[in-house]
């Protein structure tokens, strides 16, 4: 740390607070659920003891759920829950998971334990910056004080106890962590509490300096306080961050960059605080189209091969097709903040759009439909209508709050839709449940008369997504209105599970991440638990004893594998990728499955000669012969 040296003597620092994990102590593992994964494995023994028999993994899962739970039933967003509190509820959950209910003071001295044991672990996985404890001892020796500030969910005494391990809490004259203060360091909190004439009363302003790691927190915050930084550059905490790359996230690791929880939330947290300094169209390339348009458009081909079977035509209400379109809007002019490869496929994107939707030849329907509910009824009487049992209400609250949500510009939508703000107030008893994905527009209903009336063939409704509400009520609105002979519905519920992440640390509901090697079970069951929902409990037809055995088998097993809710939910990538780019047998069956057609049983139709081409193969035949690619995969 010549850096830090440089500055002591050039600026005549008195005082000097720093970062405690990834600066002080150095990291061995960085992927956090690696490192949960092995606090469970020293875990187990206790757990069994208890009869709390569940693998490494699940409990570590468990784990992120509690954190994202607590978190979201915090007063206050920015306070981040500390470690005595989570692994008090954790093991309270997993008691009552594993069906073995402990008394209050068996869970406390329990949880006392796994604290203990946690903090054993701790110690093997990190590593002392010893070149950094060497320039801190010189620099007490010469009558300066040192503290430290840890943004971690450790309080003050398990980081003292961390610190007094490696031998250099002798070092400190004292410290602030988030957990004590009730607020991270993105707020500024700890930094204020330290500049506290009356807690510190040795910490001069304008002679202290934080030493802190590459996290934006310890650059931006400190210095809009007025305080200087500087960055500890080890190499050791870069190797260690490239072997997790390529340990944990090669196989999809753009991907996974973007649904990660901690890069999303650190995305978040800079965003709030230099929103300044990011460019318009860095906003929008966090949405998920930029992710997911290469997988749609492909995914579109295949839907309208699949109309094209079922001698039907396809209409596109998806949202996810309006966000890749509104790309060429949005980034008109912007080549330099987002670059020109980019661009260039949002415009190919576009172009295919364009040909799916509006070639006359194929009499596909033009424009890009999105979702019309035109009705003006209240809640209740829309409830009633549909049959919605009042014992189903918490069933729908808990799959309401597992919708994403869809941009501020959705709040100008809800207001065409008298309704519906009073629905969700009325089924989850939470405003903030508005903001589900829901789009409206009324024209679809007269579009879709007049295609009936042509007489030229069934309609095939065609959504991207897992929103069972939309879905749901959509559905049983066209069968009210007399189109259920002509109407056929194909919801693909994969794909829709990483389109949209909530905004604000309270929506953010189901976290999508990679790892969970169980496809398609996502899509099959939320897609049966909205029909369950808002089916008419007397009606008893093929369909919904189907919908009844899979919501019951999802049960089943969600129970079997002791998987918190939220798992359950959210679907394997790969696994989706690999469907649209080279679909199986099986899997065609299994498209064929979700249609929503009682009768349909000739799944063998789909076309299979022209979709076995990878992916790579096709969009690049695409970009150079589009119309010649078009007149060859369409079956006339």
């Amino acid at each position: 740390m010549k850096s830090l040296a440089h500055h002591i003597r050039r600026y005549g620092t008195t005082s000097v607070s720093v970062d405690v994990f990834d600066t002080l102590l150095l990291r061995t593992i960085g992927n956090e659920r690696e490192r949960y994964r092995r606090i469970a494995v020293r875990w187990q023994p206790f757990l069994e003891e208890h009869g709390m028999c569940m693998s490494p993994l699940h409990v570590a899962l468990w784990r992120q759920w509690i954190v994202s739970v607590l978190q979201e039933a915090a007063a206050d967003q920015n306070k981040e829950a500390f470690l005595d509190e989570i692994v008090e509820a954790l093991v309270r959950r997993l008691s009552i998971v594993c069906g073995n209910m402990l008394s209050p003071d068996a869970i406390k001295l329990l949880s006392r334990k796994l604290v203990y044991e946690e903090l054993l672990e701790e110690k093997t996985m990190l590593r002392l910056n010893v070149s950094l404890v060497n320039v801190l001892r010189e620099f007490k020796k010469n009558g300066g004080r040192i503290y430290f500030i840890s943004d971690m969910y450790l309080r003050g005494e398990h980081v003292s106890h961390l610190l007094g391990h490696f031998g250099i809490m002798d070092i400190f004259h004292g410290g602030v962590t988030s957990s004590d203060v009730g607020g991270g360091k993105g707020t500024g909190t700890p930094f204020q509490m330290l500049l506290r004439r009356h807690l510190f009363p040795m910490v001069d302003h304008h002679k202290h300096v934080h030493v802190g790691d590459h996290a934006v927190v310890d650059i931006a915050t400190p210095r809009s306080l007025g305080i200087p930084t500087l960055q500890a550059q080890s190499t050791f905490v870069w190797w260690v961050r490239l072997w997790g790359q390529i340990r944990f996230r090669l196989p999809n690791a753009w991907t996974m960059f973007f649904l990660c929880r901690n890069t999303r939330r650190k995305f978040r947290r800079f965003v709030q605080m230099r929103s300044s300094l990011l460019p318009d169209p860095m906003h929008t390339l966090w949405s998920a189209g930029a992710r997911l348009a290469t997988p749609l458009a492909y995914f579109f081909v295949y839907t309208a091969e699949y109309a094209r079977a079922l001698r039907c035509r396809p209409v596109f209400c998806s949202g996810e097709m309006h966000q890749c379109m509104k790309y060429y809007r949005v980034w008109g002019g912007s080549e330099e903040a987002v670059g020109w490869r980019f661009l260039r496929r949002v415009h190919a994107i576009r172009a295919l759009f364009h040909r799916i939707i509006t070639t006359q030849e194929h009499s596909f329907h033009s424009t890009m439909l999105r979702l019309a509910i035109a009705d003006t009824e209240t809640p209740s009487r829309l409830l009633e209508t549909l049959g919605v049992p009042e014992e189903r209400a918490r069933l729908a609250d808990f799959a309401l709050r597992q919708s994403f949500h869809s941009p501020e510009s959705l709040d100008n939508q809800m207001r065409s839709v008298p309704w519906m703000e009073h629905f969700f107030r009325y089924v989850t008893d939470d405003p903030d449940c508005k903001r589900v994905l829901w789009e409206a527009d009324t024209s679809l209903l007269a579009a879709l008369h007049t295609l009936h009336q042509d007489g030229k063939g069934e309609i095939l409704l065609v959504d991207v997504g897992w929103n069972g509400t939309i879905q749901g009520f959509f559905e049983q609105y066209i069968r009210l209105h007399g189109y259920r002979d002509v109407v056929r519905g194909l919801y693909f519920g994969v794909t829709g599970n990483l389109m949209e992440f909530g905004h604000r640390a309270k929506m953010r509901g189901v976290l999508v991440q990679n790892g969970f090697r169980h496809p398609h079970a996502a899509g099959l069951f939320v897609k049966a638990l909205w029909e369950y929902i808002l089916a008419p409990p007397a009606q008893e037809d093929f369909k919904h004893r189907m919908i009844a055995q899979g919501v019951d088998a999802g049960m089943a097993f969600l129970h079997k594998e002791h998987l918190p809710p939220h798992l359950f939910f959210r679907a394997l990538f790969p696994d989706t990728l690999q469907l649209l780019e080279q679909p199986k047998r099986a899997e065609i069956d299994l498209l064929g499955r979700i249609v929503f057609d009682e009768g349909l049983q000739k799944k063998d139709s789909f076309p299979m000669a022209d979709l076995s081409m990878p992916l790579h193969r096709v969009w690049r035949r695409f970009l150079r012969h589009p119309r010649r690619y078009w007149r060859t995969v369409v079956v006339k």
